[in-house]
Order: structure tokens, then C-alpha cells, then sequence
């Protein structure tokens, strides 16, 4: 069943499908982190505040989760559109607003939500930001959004992230996943998950995120799996991200700083390895004036 809400997003409602129910938004690598946080519970009309870590923000993405309604939202004061409104068969609504432009890095960022039009109970809220910076590991990541309404006993939904992992290369991974409205269990390629290392939880909202699954990550196409809970449950948010193993060489002193013409001058290179790794042989060249002389 597909839904129109009133601000002409389209929404999707399945239900015990076993299709590829939440569609990528975003995917990439970077130099830098993707920051996630949930917060359960809220009372109507708040202020909720997120400390987002340094770096250059490249995507943002802001969530509400609310019952039979639509939200007024701000971020940093700024009034915000619905980029994606996701509604099930009962009503349960998530909506996606974007906030890349409004989010402050290295800085304390405050939202505000409040429900209209039906009962309005808010579930709960995520903020996922994508951050680039340099001296940070090198990430491959992945983020998904929509609405998955799962109803009835052994009912499954199931999202593919697709791309080629290098194994041999990986050195860490981690899971965030969001539900509405109940929360049976949930695997990755079919692999049972630890303990999960942050859950946030209220009234129907559950947000979890499990680190060190990198040996549940197979060679291509992620699959994360979600069971209902027997009732009724939403699942309307999944990220995955990947630490490779890399090393990145950087020329960061080159002494003395000025050279005598006509003569033998001995100079010192500093190169740091900036990476997670041991490097292997490489080789440093002295340029003068773009022409390699060394």
C-alpha cells in the first residue's frame, strides 16, 4: 500500500514482505565519522540537544517518529520541510527532515518537534550526521530510511545495503538500527548480534547500536534482518559503518628551511603514518620548483 502524505512525500507500507524494505539515502567512504544519536520519549514540545563532534558535516539527517500526526520541527532555529514522511497501516509515522545546511560541527545543536493534526504522541527522535575530517579513519557507510510495518507473528523485514566489502581490509564495523511501536530481535546476514552497546528506549520507540561486528560482514550485499515482536512493529532506520584498515602517509617537516646555492645542503624529512596501520616500502622524492632533484 503506498500513502501521499499532505506534503507530497511518498510513504511506504509493507507488511511481512521479505522484500528489500528500506531504501538507501546515502552510502559512501570518507575520511571522518557518522554520528548518531536517539533520543525516547518526548512530551510534545521540547528542546533536545545533540553535542555533534568536529569535523566538515557532508549529510545530515534529522528524524521525529510520531503516532496518527505531523510535526512542527526547527533545528538551530531554522523551520524545517519534510524531506520523506513514512506512515503504516495504523497510523505510526516517521518523518525524514534534512538539516546538513543548519547542523553547527564542534558544537552544541538544538531541536525542537511539536505533533499536529491526530494524537500526536511523539515516539521519539534520531539526528545522523556525516562528518569529514582528515586525521580521522577512513569509513565506508551506509544509511537507510522508510517505513517497514511488520504485523503478526514471524514477520520479517529485510534490507540489503549493497556493495563489495574487502574482508582482508576491514578493521572494524557497527550497526544502528530504529523501531516504532515493538521490537522482537534482529541478525546481520543472518548471524546473531552481540549485546548491543547503546540502546535507547521509551515508550514505543527502541534505537540500538551494536560495535565489533566485523566478522558478521560478508564479501558482498549486507543484509540486516528485523523480526516483529509479534504485534505490530515499525522498523524505519538502519546505518552501517566500516573502519578499513589503512595507512596514509604525510610529509609534515622538511628542514633546514633555507639552503645555501653552490653547495652540498643535508636536509631532514619528517613523514608520519597518520594511519591504522604499519605502512609498507615507499618512496620520498625533493621537488624543486615542481622538478624532481632527489
Amino acid at each position: 500500500t503506498t500513502y501521499t502524505t499532505s506534503d507530497s512525500s511518498t510513504s511506504n507500507d509493507t507488511s511481512e514482505t521479505g522484500s528489500d524494505c528500506l531504501p538507501t539515502v546515502a552510502h559512501g567512504t570518507i575520511n571522518g565519522q557518522v554520528y548518531i544519536s536517539s533520543t525516547a520519549g518526548w512530551p510534545g514540545s521540547n528542546p533536545d540537544n545533540f553535542e555533534v563532534p568536529e569535523g566538515t558535516v557532508v549529510y545530515a539527517r534529522y528524524y521525529v517518529g510520531v503516532w496518527s500526526a505531523l510535526a512542527n520541527t526547527t533545528f538551530n532555529g531554522n523551520e524545517l520541510s519534510a524531506e520523506g514522511t513514512y506512515v503504516s497501516g495504523m497510523g505510526v509515522t516517521w518523518i525524514a527532515y534534512d538539516v546538513t545546511d543548519y547542523v553547527i560541527a564542534g558544537a552544541l545543536n538544538t531541536a525542537t518537534s511539536s505533533s499536529y493534526g491526530g494524537d500526536g504522541r511523539q515516539y521519539g527522535n534520531t539526528l545522523v550526521v556525516v562528518l569529514q575530517n582528515d586525521d580521522d579513519p577512513y569509513i565506508e557507510y551506509w544509511i537507510t530510511e522508510g517505513m517497514d510495518w511488520l504485523v503478526g507473528e514471524n514477520a520479517w523485514s529485510y534490507t540489503t545495503l549493497e556493495g563489495t566489502v574487502d574482508l582482508s581490509f576491514v578493521q572494524t564495523a557497527s550497526l544502528y538500527s530504529v523501531l516504532l511501536t515493538g521490537y522482537g530481535s534482529e541478525n546481520l546476514n543472518g548471524n546473531a548480534l552481540p549485546t548491543a552497546t547503546e540502546y535507547v528506549g521509551g515508550g514505543y520507540f527502541d534505537a540500538l547500536r551494536w560495535d565489533d561486528i566485523q566478522d558478521l560482514l560478508v564479501a558482498e550485499n549486507q543484509s540486516v534482518n528485523v523480526l516483529g515482536d509479534g504485534g505490530y512493529s515499525s522498523v524505519v532506520f538502519h546505518a552501517l559503518t566500516i573502519e578499513y584498515i589503512t595507512y596514509d602517509l604525510v610529509p609534515v617537516s622538511l628542514t633546514p628551511n633555507v639552503v645555501t646555492p653552490n653547495t652540498s645542503n643535508t636536509l631532514t624529512s619528517t613523514i608520519q603514518n597518520r594511519g591504522n596501520t604499519d605502512s609498507s616500502a615507499f618512496d620520498v622524492s625533493l621537488l624543486v620548483d615542481g622538478t624532481v632533484v632527489d
